[in-house]
């Protein structure tokens, strides 16, 4: 078994240098993908039952209690 060489070992550190912040910054950009469209779906839940309740009770207070709260 032979043993890596410094110019080896070189080039496998250059490589991990080149690669390792693509990849954390393509998994960071996925997290974040993912928090903004929970977000997006949790706003569009609100704006859903606050509509329902004014179909509902035809009232705009009531509405905007149940869409905050």
């Amino acid at each position: 078994m032979r043993s890596p060489s410094s110019d080896e070992r070189g080039v496998a550190l250059l490589e991990f240098a080149l690669v390792v912040p693509t990849l954390l910054a393509l998994i960071l950009g996925i997290v974040d993908f993912g928090d903004r469209y929970k977000s997006a779906a949790m706003y569009n839940h609100y704006a859903s039952v606050a509509a329902r309740s004014m179909t509902i009770d035809n009232s705009a207070a009531t509405a905007k209690t149940v869409a905050v709260g």
